[in-house]
């Protein structure tokens, strides 16, 4: 009992810290070193237990920005009107998307380092349109590498766009840590504004609109980045 008592209070000390210095905990959890600076597991900020402890930062998670997104790649069609033939990605391509998709949670574009690439608040939406535009700008320009990187890049604040919200509670990333940290407290009802499989609904528009712009893509005229199936 004094033991369960013991972990009770100082869970609710961190958790009344975290609320009211919300800038203290948003923190990549790779630390500044990078999230591979000790080791290849990246589950080590949560003592590799990411079932029980969370990140009170919180991210859109790599089963939306990378699995989720690669699996979407492949499966996208486009047209390409001058050719007369619907575009694909090839495999490689559409596990490059993924993989750019989910960098933008690492390094210099982190939460912790930068929150306008996953906030509308602090001006996300800039930073996806300029990544499309040079998306489109290099598969016009047949450097196929930084398009498939480019593109890849715009889809996250895209998709963040459905889980940064006032209706997940987190429209800024004050109110995302909050939230966050109030939906792992014992009983609580509130959900986790980064958690898929509690926002099936918004899971499903973050898809409609990862397809749109897949399919925006591989549209482009004579795009030397896309595979050609003639259309019989």
């Amino acid at each position: 009992m004094k033991r369960t008592a013991l972990l009770t209070s100082a869970l609710a000390i961190a958790v009344v810290f975290a609320l009211a210095n919300p800038a203290d905990a948003m923190r990549d959890p790779g630390g500044p070193a990078g999230p591979y600076a000790d080791g290849m597991n990246l589950y080590q900020y949560v003592n590799s237990a990411p079932t029980v402890r969370v990140d009170p930062y919180g991210l859109w998670e790599a089963n939306i920005h990378q699995t989720a997104t690669t699996f979407w790649a492949r499966e996208a069609r486009g047209y390409d009107e001058e050719r007369q033939c619907t575009t694909m990605f090839s495999g490689e391509q559409a596990a490059s998307i993924g993989a750019a998709d989910e960098a933008v949670d690492h390094g210099e574009t982190a939460p912790r380092n930068d929150t306008s690439w996953h906030f509308r608040s602090r001006g996300s939406l800039a930073h996806e349109q300029q990544a499309m535009t040079a998306a489109l700008e290099g598969a016009e320009n047949g450097n196929c590498a930084a398009a498939i990187t480019h593109l890849g890049n715009s889809l996250h604040p895209l998709q963040d766009s459905f889980s940064h919200t006032e209706s997940h509670g987190a429209a800024t990333p004050e109110d995302h840590v909050r939230t966050s940290i109030k939906a792992k407290l014992p009983f609580s009802t509130t959900r986790d504004p980064d958690d898929a499989d509690a926002w099936p609904e918004d899971v499903a528009a973050a898809e409609q609109a990862t397809m749109t712009r897949l399919r925006e893509f591989l549209s482009l005229p004579c795009n030397p980045c896309a595979r050609c199936e003639e259309t019989k």
